[in-house]
């Protein structure tokens, strides 16, 4: 069944500008149009307002009365066989004048086959009918009289249309030739339909022909053809019997009528597609409910959709197996807007195809067909998203009226329309009153605040009344009972005018026990501050940035200098980076961590602290900052600095000693036996030669003890500074010094000495001769032990940082194998080499003093490469 013809305003203004009337209407006697175009005007001289149900002109009125009968019984006659309606009459415009008409018509029929309504196309033919009349008479004329072909020709050349004479076999007479459509005739030359078309065309014409020969009635045929320039033109073939074996045939170009059709299908196509691509649910229904239209939004099966029309929600719930209150309830609400004869709307629950309940918002109005018909337009919205939103601000309402009574809040409003109030249930549980007993009010609610209190709030609302904003203030009430409360209230931001239909409102709580809390929060806070303030040790709070936002002491610092300001600027920087690491993984993994490092104290003094790092957690269990716990633990790292450096010195001194005794033990005991064998074999008859030779041997013998035993006293005295003076001294001045004093030795080997000191370095306080002792070895070893393959090259740098002082004596000479003399290198009476004179002391002489001053010594060697000393000394 073909669905209604809706046709809306946005196709109106696509059809506005076609020429001709496109029409619907009601088929009668009267012809009364339910539609009509803007080409009304142009065609009759009314406008479609005044055609449309007969408001000013029956369209029948407008046709002329000779073609009024035979009009209606052509129409009847081809809307009985459902027959396209294609004709030509006159009718009388607006202004008296007589027009030509061609008239192009459809029925619109429903499933049963009954007829609802007729649509159709009306164009003005008055000129193309007077030429066609000129036509007939001038043919007339034409066979007769020849002297008027030129004045026909003439005539014939004004007429739009195309006219051919064509015969049984083909032949045909071109009386006027247009564009692409058949070649301008020369002389009225006979020629072959064959050669004027396509096949396919040709062939049409000649059956059209043939079928206006044998039947004596006019014949229609449409085609079309491309031109040169690709376009595609339609055009009209009408077939005249002329005589007995001869037609006149009319082509017209009827591009833009096909166009215009076109264009209307595509239309109503277009709005098909809207209406199926909403998200609405629409449908329309005839006067016995039966479905005329289901958009694809109500019924997404095409078959389903299709299979719907012209039946109704029984026969829906039958096929589909729905329950049958679904139909007889949708009809009562039928029948109540047939009843009403206005929109209705109510909410439906249905289940979809996986048995969820969804629910929809039905809307149904009455609607007046084209015809006059009796419709009804239903819409439905999904609205289940809505009603699950609806329910769940249903149970948020719940829930934040629950919450009101656990958190003891109440809320007020004031509407300044009428000047009334009102209070929530919380409220009333705070004045521990009865809803019937109060009657909301501001004089009310007064009689409850304290005495103490009524002024400052009511200035308070005055205030908020001349600034037009919001208020916040704490008081107290007096409830019937004599219990008094702590009341927090807090108003809107805007009063609104009296005139309008806003409100202002504001929420009351009951802070009592919070209150209370808070009291009993700052005595905590000022205990746990006295308690914290008190402690030796300190108690950091640090937030994001690494900021600090608490310290329990700050000593000498003014606050703004701490509060706000980062960890690591009390951390030394060699600690930092530590510091940071460990702060951020307490932060990620919310662990506990412990860590030592040096600061700078309230003082300014460098000192150690035994740091505890860890988490404070809020409520939701995330880091919200760290809390450090810092021990001065300088004087214990001090006594456990101390005591390894003991340790360290009893150790060094147990291996000397063990050193030493190997000394005494092989060194000193060679020389003392040879003394003893020699006075064994001296006696009164040694002879003279011989007595002189053992004295000898005895003298070298005492001698070697006596070279020792000042060996092993430099050795003493080098480790027991306590007599020498520490005083401040220029190093530069003490390294130019030790090179004058080995200017002989730097000479004769072509040395070269660099001495590179930083200014920090530039002066130090020490003993100044074991400074100059220790420079003096390193140096004189540094050419004694140089490479025979190359001068010396020796570098002696200095420089400081906060802590140390550094001096470093590097060469290119032999170098050493520390993987095989590492252990023994500082060694007493330590040689690795024969190749250069010495007893193996200066090493271990200038490693015993570098120790007696509180220092230490390194070395790096590579063999036949060079060495490189570094003495690091505590400023």
């Amino acid at each position: 069944m073909e669905q209604p013809a809706l046709i809306t305003s946005l196709s109106q203004n696509l059809l506005k500008n076609l020429p001709g009337m496109i029409y619907h209407c009601k088929f009668s006697p009267n012809r009364t149009l339910t539609y009509a175009s803007n080409g009304s005007y142009a065609l009759t001289g009314y406008y479609p307002k005044e055609l449309i149900n007969n408001a000013f002109a029956e369209y029948a009125d407008l046709i002329h009365p000779e073609d009024r009968e035979w009009l209606l019984e052509y129409f009847k006659e081809n809307l009985a066989k459902k027959d396209e309606c294609n004709c030509e009459y006159r009718i009388i415009s607006r202004d008296g004048a007589n027009k030509w008409v061609r008239e192009i018509a459809n029925g619109v029929y429903n499933d049963a086959g009954e007829l609802l309504h007729v649509e159709g196309y009306i164009t003005d033919i008055t000129e193309k009918k007077e030429f066609r009349q000129v036509i007939s008479k001038l043919e007339t004329h034409v066979q007769e009289k020849t002297s008027y072909e030129k004045h026909l020709k003439a005539l014939l050349d004004r007429i739009p249309d195309t006219l051919l004479r064509i015969r049984r076999n083909g032949d045909y007479i071109s009386y006027k030739a247009e564009g692409d459509q058949a070649p301008l005739s020369s002389g009225n030359k006979i020629k072959n339909i064959n050669g004027l078309f396509p096949v396919a065309v040709a062939d049409a014409f000649l059956l059209k022909a043939q079928q206006a020969l044998d039947n004596g009635k006019s014949v229609s045929y449409e085609y079309y053809l491309k031109h040169s320039d690709h376009q595609r033109l339609n055009y009209e073939a009408r077939f005249i019997r002329n005589d007995e074996d001869e037609v006149i045939c009319i082509i017209r170009d009827i591009t833009a009528t096909v166009k215009a059709k076109e264009e209307i299908k595509t239309a109503k196509e277009f709005y098909e597609s809207i209406i199926n691509n909403v998200n609405i649910d629409i449908a329309v229904y005839d006067d016995k409910n039966r479905y005329l239209l289901v958009s694809k939004s109500a019924v997404k099966d095409d078959a389903v959709r299709e299979w719907l029309i012209g039946k109704d929600d029984f026969d829906y719930c039958k096929e589909r197996g729905k329950n049958i209150e679904l139909a007889e309830s949708r009809t009562e609400m039928y029948n109540l807007v047939d009843e009403l004869k206005k929109p209705i709307e109510w909410i439906e629950e249905l289940s979809d195809e996986l048995g969820k309940k969804r629910f929809f918002v039905r809307t149904l109005k009455p609607l007046k067909g084209p015809d006059n018909q009796k419709y009804k337009v239903g819409y439905g919205v999904d609205i289940t998203a809505l009603k699950i939103i609806q329910n769940e601000l249903l149970r948020r309402e719940h829930l934040l009226s629950f919450s009101h009574k656990l958190a003891k809040v109440g809320y007020w409003v004031w509407y300044p329309s009428n000047r009334k109030q009102e209070w929530s249930d919380g409220v009333f549980d705070i004045l521990e009153e009865a809803k019937n007993e109060v009657t909301p009010s501001l004089n009310n609610y007064l009689n409850y605040i304290h005495p103490d209190d009524k002024e400052h709030f009511k200035n308070t609302i005055e205030q908020s009344k001349q600034s037009n904003s919001s208020y916040s203030l704490e008081y107290r009430i007096l409830t019937r009972n004599g219990k008094v409360k702590y009341i927090k209230e807090q108003s809107s931001s805007k009063r609104p005018d009296s005139n309008s239909n806003q409100y202002l409102f504001g929420m009351v709580q009951d802070i009592t026990e919070m209150k209370a809390s808070q009291d009993a929060l700052a005595h905590s806070e000022e205990h746990f501050r006295a308690i914290a303030e008190s402690s030796p040790i300190y108690i950091i709070e640090i937030c994001s940035g690494y900021k600090i936002t608490y310290i329990n002491n700050i000593g000498n610092r003014k606050e703004e200098d701490v509060i706000g300001s980062s960890a690591f600027e009390f951390v030394l920087p060699e600690y930092r980076d530590q510091l940071r690491e460990t702060l951020d993984k307490v932060l990620a993994l919310g662990i506990v961590e412990n860590v030592q490092m040096q600061g700078q104290g309230s003082n300014g003094a460098i000192e150690w602290y035994d740091v505890s790092i860890g988490p404070v957690k809020n409520d939701s269990g995330k880091v919200a900052s760290i809390i450090l716990l810092a021990q001065n633990i300088t004087e214990k790292k001090e006594n456990e600095q101390e005591r390894e450096r003991l340790i360290r010195e009893i150790n060094n001194r147990y291996n000397e000693l063990m050193q030493f005794n190997y000394i005494v033990s092989h060194n000193l005991r060679s020389p003392i036996a040879n003394i003893l064998g020699m006075s064994y074999i001296l006696n009164p008859n040694t002879p003279p030669d011989d007595v002189k030779q053992i004295f000898d041997y005895i003298m070298q013998s005492a001698q070697s003890i006596d070279t020792l035993i000042k060996d092993l006293n430099d050795v003493l005295t080098a480790r027991s500074p306590l007599n020498e003076k520490r005083e401040a001294f220029q190093l530069t001045e003490l390294i130019n010094g030790v090179c004058n004093n080995l200017e002989q030795q730097i000479y004769q080997s072509n040395a070269d000495v660099i001495i590179e000191v930083e200014k920090a370095a530039e002066q130090i306080t020490s003993i100044k001769s074991y400074i100059q002792s220790i420079i003096h070895n390193l140096v004189s070893n540094a050419i004694k032990y140089k490479s025979p393959d190359r001068y010396p090259e020796i570098l002696v740098k200095a420089w400081k940082d906060s802590h140390h002082t550094y001096i470093e004596v590097s060469d290119n000479g032999m170098g050493i194998d520390l993987e095989q003399y590492g252990q023994q290198i500082f060694g007493l009476y330590k040689r690795f080499t024969t190749q250069s004179e010495g007893k193996g002391l200066g090493l271990h002489m200038t490693k015993a003093q570098v120790e007696s001053l509180g220092g230490s010594i390194s070395v790096k060697s590579v063999p036949q490469q060079g060495s490189i000393f570094t003495v690091v000394l505590t400023n």
